[in-house]
């Protein structure tokens, strides 16, 4: 007891000393593993070690099956997943932090102002991605930001991020904290509470409204905050957690779990921590919209749209992979029940794992052409319409080609007839 007691004196010295200690370090290493790095702003990698004091603007970078954590000198913690990139951007005593996550995951824990809450609780920590911003007050949440698709997502713990769209342009401007405020505040940004899911797709105006993920897979990950991922195996489909009989858990309501079986119940009776009960259970706007939001739904006007709820994020593409439009719904629980044919869920990291295919790999049929979601979490699959989209969206998509083409033949007719006006105004010159 002694011991902890002193740890946690020396902790809180150091971090009140920071300015003589840290040499204008804005954070400090608490723990690590595998390979972990920082680039400064001229440029130079280092290896980083526990304790290591960190400057703003530096960059973090993992590798594979590694990971750290950080705590800023208000406390808050940043834990940074396998195979990620992020820079600290701003931060500092009596300042607003800025976290610029380049590319795949991170954990964070913010620490709430106890001298202010309520409308008075302005954000003090802001997280951006090449195309979305998040705005914090006092939360416990992950973001998970694909480099390649560009596909931003947000689930949420504890509290509540705000969560908008943004553009790669506003990612590269200077900092500036009232920009950020307005930017977060806009009427098409959304508030992701504890339990909820949002997502950030290249070809939507505005992210997600916030859905339900499969509750086994949210209470594994609000578990894994040393961030342990890398070890899955693909598990055979007689091996699956999910079942298609819906059964609510003992102890437990129904909007707060979906269906399992009897092993899954032993170990998940009492596993959903209280906070994230309450949470779900406060969220009344929430409710009130469940089964639109269940189902998912696209507002053409607005541009509003949501995934269909139970679905599972794939956390090593950030994809959420949405249940199948044949998945049955269950009254009970506002979900959908995904197949035992849809893969299932690492119980110790919360990692998606998918269904082996014919040649017993681990991305079988059921899950290719998931890599996008539409507005109600089937496939956007570039390489054709998937089998799982609806005869209404596919009708769509075959006018939405059709209107291409017809613009595209519009424009090449155009093109030939001012091609032929310049022929002849310069046959008519030279006559």
């Amino acid at each position: 007891m002694v011991t902890k007691w002193i740890l946690t004196f020396s902790l809180l010295l150091s971090f009140s000393l920071s300015a003589q200690v840290g040499e204008d370090g804005v954070a400090r290493v608490l723990r690590l593993r595998g390979e972990v790095s920082a680039v400064s702003k001229e440029g130079v990698k280092s290896k980083l070690k526990k304790l290591d004091w960190l400057k703003e603007g530096v960059r973090i970078e993992t590798g594979s099956r590694s990971f750290v954590r950080i705590a800023l000198l208000d406390k808050s913690q940043i834990n940074i997943g396998p195979n990620s990139a992020l820079v600290v951007a701003k931060s500092g005593i009596n300042k607003k932090s800025v976290i610029n996550l380049m590319r795949g995951m991170l954990r964070t824990k913010v620490m709430k102002d106890p001298n202010k809450s309520g409308d008075t609780a302005k954000s003090k920590f802001y997280i951006r991605t090449k195309t979305a911003a998040m705005a914090v007050r006092g939360t416990d949440f992950q973001v998970i930001f694909n480099e390649r698709t560009q596909i931003t997502n947000l689930l949420t713990f504890e509290g509540e991020v705000v969560f908008v769209k943004s553009s790669e342009r506003e990612f590269i401007e200077n900092i500036d904290y009232e920009r950020l405020e307005k930017q977060v505040n806009q009427n098409t940004s959304v508030p992701v509470r504890a339990g909820q899911f949002s997502i950030a797709l290249v070809k939507k105006q505005r992210v997600s409204l916030p859905t339900r993920i499969n509750p086994i897979q949210l209470d594994a990950l609000e578990k894994n905050k040393d961030l342990k991922f890398g070890n899955k195996k693909p598990r055979k489909l007689s091996d699956t957690n999910i079942q298609d009989n819906a059964n609510v858990l003992p102890g437990l309501t129904s909007k707060e779990v979906t269906s399992v079986d009897s092993n899954i119940e032993k170990q998940l009776k009492d596993s959903l921590s209280e906070k994230l009960k309450e949470e779900l259970l406060k969220d009344k706007k929430f409710e009130q919209n469940i089964e639109k939001k269940t189902e998912g739904f696209n507002n053409k006007e607005t541009g509003e749209f949501a995934p269909s709820a139970g679905g599972f994020v794939d956390l090593d593409t950030g994809h959420y992979i949405a249940p199948p439009e044949d998945a049955r719904y269950d009254e009970v629980t506002k979900m959908y029940i995904p197949p035992k044919n849809f893969g299932t869920i690492d119980l110790d990291t919360g990692e998606y794992i998918p269904p082996k295919n014919e040649d017993g790999e681990g991305r079988g049929p059921d899950s290719e052409g998931s890599e996008v979601i539409d507005y109600n979490g089937h496939s956007e699959d570039t390489s054709g319409v998937s089998p799982e989209v609806s005869e209404e969206i596919q009708e769509e998509i075959a006018a939405e080609i059709e209107e291409q083409a017809q613009e595209a033949q519009d424009e090449v007719q155009q093109e030939v007839e001012q091609t032929s006006t310049r022929l002849e105004v310069n046959v008519t010159v030279e006559n």
